[in-house]
């Protein structure tokens, strides 16, 4: 009996190889990596759908936001320079003032102001007299069959209006120079005309310092857009990557049975 019991234990505790506890052991152990290499090669194809985009979008990101750089350091440097000019111009009116007085300056802009007005009516009426000659002398033929007296007589009426407004304005600057000290005017009218037209300049550069800040807002815009997509590229192969990190099942481990 004790013989017996020998060898029913070194059977039992010896696990032969050819025993079912380490079939079972060799048959399920291999297929867990098995499926994690299926898993893997899997989540690398998708991998490689989602991630495609992504070269394109690092570099429309990359060259938005070397635009930004670049506008909004041409955008400051810009406003710095018309801070400047505006600084300068303002001392120029203040030294005017004070050289020659409020009312001079006054009457220098009211003068200033009819000249304008005059041009404006020059042109007026040279367009009105433009309209009276090209009436006469287009076909009746081209008007649709229009009254040829008609159109004559409406073209000669709007040039009438344009000659008395020219006429006022011409007047309106007489009264001004009239007004004010010829001399002063002779001394301030030249100098407040170039800060008027460095006024019309600074207008011109408020709208470029504008067009630079709208370039800017969207190249920032353009940059925002490739880091929500990058971010939702990213999130994307997140959730498919997260499938094969998932481990296969332990396998259960080969029980031995003793026996008595």
């Amino acid at each position: 009996a004790g013989s017996d019991a020998e060898d029913a234990e070194s059977t039992t505790y010896s696990a032969p190889s050819g025993s079912s506890s380490s079939t079972a052991s060799s048959s399920s152990t291999p297929r867990g990596p098995a499926q994690g290499e299926l898993a893997d090669a899997l989540s690398e194809e998708e991998e490689e759908l989602l991630t495609a985009d992504v070269p394109a979008l690092l570099e429309a990101m990359n060259r938005a936001a070397q635009e930004v750089n670049d506008l909004e350091r041409r955008s400051s440097e810009e406003q710095h320079r018309q801070q400047q000019c505006i600084a300068r111009w303002s001392r120029h009116y203040e030294d005017l003032r004070c050289r020659y007085g409020s009312k001079a300056l006054d009457d220098a802009a009211r003068v200033l102001q009819a000249e304008k007005a005059l041009r404006a009516a020059e042109q007026h009426v040279q367009a009105a007299s433009h309209a009276v000659v090209h009436t006469a002398v287009v076909d009746p033929a081209e008007r649709g069959g229009g009254g040829c007296c008609d159109d004559i007589s409406a073209a000669a009426a709007a040039h009438m209006r344009a000659l008395a407004e020219y006429r006022e304005a011409r007047d309106r600057l007489m009264r001004c120079r009239t007004d004010a000290d010829e001399v002063t005017l002779r001394r301030v009218v030249p100098c407040l005309r170039i800060l008027k037209r460095r006024a019309v300049c600074l207008g011109v550069d408020q709208e470029k310092l504008g067009n630079l800040a709208a370039q800017a807002r969207a190249s920032k815009i353009a940059y925002g857009r490739s880091i929500a997509e990058l971010d939702r590229i990213s999130r994307s192969v997140h959730d498919a990557r997260a499938p094969s990190h998932v481990s296969a099942p332990e396998p259960a481990p080969a029980l031995s049975v003793c026996q008595a």
